[in-house]
C-alpha cells in the first residue's frame, strides 16, 4: 500500500482467490459477494485508488 499511497503505478498479476481478496479490499466488498466475481484471462482491470486505499474508479481494459 505504500507505493499506492505515494501515487505510484502498481501492477498486480494474480488469479483466482488471491485476486478476489484484492478486489474485496479495493471495492470494500463483503466476502459473500466476491466468489461470484469472474475475471477473464488476460483482461486487465485498472483501479484509481484514493488516499484511504479505496477504489474511486474501475476500468476493465478489453
Amino acid at each position: 500500500m505504500r507505493r499506492i499511497s505515494n501515487r505510484e503505478n502498481v501492477l498486480i498479476a494474480a488469479h483466482g482467490n488471491s485476486l478476489r481478496s484484492i478486489i474485496m479490499k479495493l471495492e470494500d466488498s463483503m466476502p459473500e459477494g466476491v466468489p461470484g466475481v469472474e475475471q477473464e484471462t488476460a483482461v486487465p482491470w485498472m483501479y484509481e485508488i484514493d488516499s484511504a486505499g479505496q477504489a474511486t474508479s474501475k476500468k476493465i481494459l478489453k
